[in-house]
């Protein structure tokens, strides 16, 4: 079985939308609305990981998940996607890891401060903290996306993933993400 590729009518609104987004995200930094940008890095690091990880799902010897499950958390499918390339397991061989440390800690600092907006010593400095996350999080979209355009060029190129390496992964039983059909 391989990925099927989507209708080109597709892939263009795709990148329509990302060309969208990236435009957002800029105009969130222009504004000084570090809350909005980081919302939107993490969409399109989301997103990002999940089309990454679509690409070599089908050689995943976990069960599927069915339609109405939901992903499993960033956090897991960027540590999958690490774990990979430690193996050089096909297009993640090319990858920049530290890239995904990165992301890894973004996102945890992310979380960390998502969830200490309303910790009496934190809330006064929330809007400095988020203009750090911000920046860091625009550059990173950058790096994710450069990262992401390797692993699709490298699929783009007739190349195939091969038998899925023996890696311990925190989704137990079923796979990562419910694949498309």
């Amino acid at each position: 079985m391989t990925q099927k590729q989507e209708s080109i009518d597709t892939r263009i609104k795709m990148a329509r939308m990302h060309d969208t987004m990236l435009q957002k995200l800029d105009e969130a930094m222009d504004r000084h609305e570090y809350v909005e940008a980081c919302w939107l890095c993490y969409a399109i690091f989301e997103q990002r990981i999940t089309r990454m990880i679509q690409k070599h799902i089908h050689k995943c010897p976990r069960q599927k998940r069915a339609k109405n499950d939901h992903h499993v958390g960033i956090a897991t499918r960027i540590n999958c996607i690490s774990k990979l390339a430690k193996q050089n397991y096909g297009a993640y061989a090319t990858i920049d890891r530290k890239v995904f440390k990165s992301l890894l800690d973004w996102c945890d600092s992310r979380n960390r401060l998502v969830h200490a907006l309303l910790d009496i010593n934190i809330y006064k400095k929330y809007d400095a903290e988020f203009q750090k996350l911000a920046k860091t999080g625009y550059d990173l979209v950058l790096q994710v996306y450069a990262e992401a355009a390797k692993v699709r060029s490298w699929c783009n190129d007739n190349n195939h993933f091969g038998k899925f390496p023996d890696v311990k992964c925190r989704c137990k039983k079923k796979r990562c993400i419910v694949e498309e059909e």
